[in-house]
């Protein structure tokens, strides 16, 4: 009798629980689509932008107009090398990881060795929560030092 009472507890237990995990995945991927929908709409805005710009400098027109003045073109400023400064500092990148992503799918997706990208994020030995923000190591360039 105390068996089947425990078992039948024990049940609704666990289906409580695997309700609570549906309602915690389903606001994760509700979260994502969210930012889903935030990065589209900024990448709109980003385009109406470029757009509205585009038409107030009209790059063309402007350097017809300097042309038929006689604008000289000058040099520009000096631009910083910041490569002494860079050089041995580690740069990273960063990743939102989501459902469906796999530890090595997200290191061949940024062509870093596994075993790298755990080294600089300790929680990815076990397992990645959706959501997490992942630090991507990034090399700097040697050739723009040269």
């Amino acid at each position: 009798m105390w068996l089947r009472i425990f078992l039948l507890f024990l049940i609704a237990v666990v289906w409580g629980l695997n309700g609570l995990y549906a309602i915690y995945v389903n606001h994760l991927k509700l979260l994502q689509y969210k930012k889903v929908q935030e990065y589209r709409n900024l990448k709109e805005e980003n385009y109406r932008l470029a757009v509205e710009i585009y038409e107030v400098l009209n790059f063309e027109n402007l350097y017809k107009y300097a042309k038929e003045n006689g604008f000289v073109p000058v040099k520009p400023y000096r631009v910083v090398d910041f490569y002494p400064y860079l050089k041995d500092k580690q740069l990273y990148d960063f990743y939102t990881y989501w459902f469906n992503d796999t530890r090595q799918g997200v290191a061949q997706r940024f062509g870093v060795p596994l075993k790298e990208l755990i080294k600089h994020n300790r929680f990815m030995k076990w397992y990645v929560p959706p959501g997490k923000v992942l630090k991507i190591p990034v090399k700097f360039p040697l050739e723009v030092g040269k």
